[in-house]
């Protein structure tokens, strides 16, 4: 699914994944490039839709051109740690203004850091 170039915010995000119909669990590509999403609230919005158990066989899902900011490093480690709800392949932040805090946390994450 692609939603890009929009301007979702953290409320809407949530409630957009929670209002798709059942036959979307099987969606496995999210695309949210362009979305104008900053900070944290973001990440949390989709830390909680897939602690609900939305879209469980989420693989894919592209965050590029959101100016996440160091403002979204302490929403990383819950969306990518191999614990997450979803189990992500791939992971896309390309342009999202991610410096040093946010680097540190997503190697923590992943373990590449004690």
């Amino acid at each position: 699914m692609d939603l890009t170039a929009g301007s979702l915010g953290a409320t809407q995000l949530g409630l957009l994944l929670r209002l798709l119909p059942p036959r979307h669990c099987a969606l496995q590509a999210l695309d949210l490039s362009s979305q104008h999403l900053f900070g944290p609230r973001p990440l949390a919005a989709l830390c909680d839709a897939a602690a609900d158990g939305v879209l469980p066989r989420l693989a894919k899902l592209d965050l590029r051109f959101n100016p996440l900011t160091d403002a979204a490093a302490a929403a990383l480690p819950r969306l990518l740690s191999l614990e997450a709800a979803w189990q992500l392949a791939e992971v896309s932040l390309h342009g999202c203004m991610l410096g040093g805090g946010a680097a540190h946390s997503i190697a923590a994450a992943l373990g590449g850091e004690a």
